[in-house]
């Protein structure tokens, strides 16, 4: 185990004395409760080899033994990654295996088709679109760019102007969704929410051509329009504000 702990590895305390030193001959505490902690010392010569310190509140503070801890977050994290590709790998040979006749594939690229004759643009991998089964589009789109200077007054005379900075783009426009044209609006106006909440960096594409660099939404107005009788969404409308995020 000391080979594969190393300093601020997380790892899972599994029960058991925690001392105050790592040669130490008696435990200050014994905690049958798991925790995991951080390991923030090695001795590896020691008794007790690792320092760990609880990460939820467990208690755990102080040197331990190495049958106390088990495998590190990283070798958790290595195994799901491991089992997830192996997954993909059996869904990709069943694909594989079960390809569709000739006439399935003419549909889906059938479907394909009329996906792209219907798309309209993007913001992120927000569509925008308009098809047979699906309408969702915007409207009113609106960018500002603005130019700041700094005004010297003069007496009796007309200001002077000072050249200062091109300030951040400004965009916004209205979201359109209906429940009776495709579209769950609740989905998608919780969607727009975590995007402006996390901060997410979008990109605004119209038509195959790309509208500024690239923006955050700083502003989410949500309007309910209609619903029914259980309280579903069934019509909105979203007021989205972006702005420009500038390159550091």
């Amino acid at each position: 185990m000391a080979g594969r702990i190393s300093k601020n590895s997380i790892v899972q305390f599994t029960g058991g004395g925690v001392y105050v030193s790592s040669t130490a001959a008696g435990a200050s505490r014994n905690i049958k409760a798991k925790s995991t902690c951080r390991v923030t010392n090695i001795n590896e010569k020691g008794a007790h080899p690792y320092h760990c310190i609880s990460q939820d509140g467990k208690g755990v503070y102080g040197w331990v033994n190495s049958a106390s801890v088990s495998g590190t977050e990283d070798e958790k994290k290595e195994a799901a990654k491991e089992a997830e590709k192996k997954k993909t790998q059996k869904e990709n040979t069943k694909k594989k295996k079960t390809a569709g006749t000739l006439q399935d594939i003419r549909k889906t690229e059938k479907k394909k088709k009329e996906k792209k004759a219907g798309k309209i643009g993007t913001l992120g991998d927000i569509v925008f679109t308009v098809s047979a089964k699906t309408v969702q589009t915007f409207d009113e789109l609106q960018i500002d760019s603005e130019t700041n200077y700094a005004k010297h007054t003069r007496h009796n005379k007309k200001p002077l102007l000072e050249y200062q900075y091109n300030d951040t783009d400004t965009a916004s426009f209205t979201f359109y969704l209906s429940a009776f044209l495709g579209v769950n609006p609740k989905k998608m106006q919780d969607k727009i929410d975590k995007y402006r909440k996390q901060g997410k960096i979008l990109t605004l594409v119209i038509g195959g051509k790309k509208y500024g660099t690239k923006w955050v939404i700083t502003k989410h107005s949500k309007g309910y329009e209609r619903f029914d009788n259980k309280g579903n969404l069934l019509a909105a409308k979203s007021s989205i504000s972006l702005e420009e995020y500038a390159e550091r």
